[in-house]
């Protein structure tokens, strides 16, 4: 499986990666470092030809300029194992973005996963995820109740995510940078 994410800017990405290091030592949650930087999903696929793929992405990135996303607040996905989040705002933008993603990647794929389809798709940063009890929810948020998660970061890059041989984590297997910086 692979994953199409946008990694988030240096800044943001330290941000997130604080609050997982902090997880971490507080509460011994890890297993969301299974994925090597703070992103975005799209969407996931099961890929017929990884080539293919690649240079859909390559050109895709070639003519998208840089974008923002938005976030506010904290989301949890409930569960034995809740997935605590960063919600990002669908901005029309956005919508559009993941939907050609979903549109084109699907023609390609033998699969797409369920949460990928453009009506039900719901954008975050995960923050936890997995090894996450409820017992933990009321001190993980107070915690969180420090920051203020309402950003805007500039969105430049398509990567996709592969799972590793053992599928235990996931690596980047390449990254596309957008080719016109100018923000818009």
């Amino acid at each position: 499986m692979l994953a199409i994410t946008s990694l988030l800017d240096a800044k943001h990405t330290a941000l997130v990666n604080t609050i997982i290091q902090d997880f971490e030592k507080e509460f011994g949650l890890k297993q969301v470092q299974a994925t090597p930087e703070p992103h975005v999903t799209y969407l996931t696929t099961d890929a017929l030809d990884i080539n293919l793929l690649k240079n859909y992405l390559e050109r895709t990135s070639n003519c998208h300029r840089v974008f923002h996303i938005y976030t506010t607040g904290i989301g949890v996905f409930p569960g034995e194992h809740p997935v605590v989040y960063i919600p990002v705002l669908r901005t029309q933008p956005l919508n559009k973005f993941q939907s050609a993603l979903f549109k084109d990647i699907s023609k390609l794929s033998t699969e797409t996963g369920n949460f990928s389809q453009p009506k039900i798709w719901l954008p975050h940063i995960s923050l936890a995820l997995g090894d996450t009890t409820l017992d933990l929810l009321t001190p993980m948020f107070k915690y969180l109740a420090q920051y203020d998660f309402n950003w805007e970061i500039p969105i430049d890059n398509l990567t996709i995510f592969k799972q590793s041989k053992d599928k235990k984590a996931f690596e980047i297997e390449s990254e596309y940078a957008f080719a016109n910086p100018i923000l818009t």
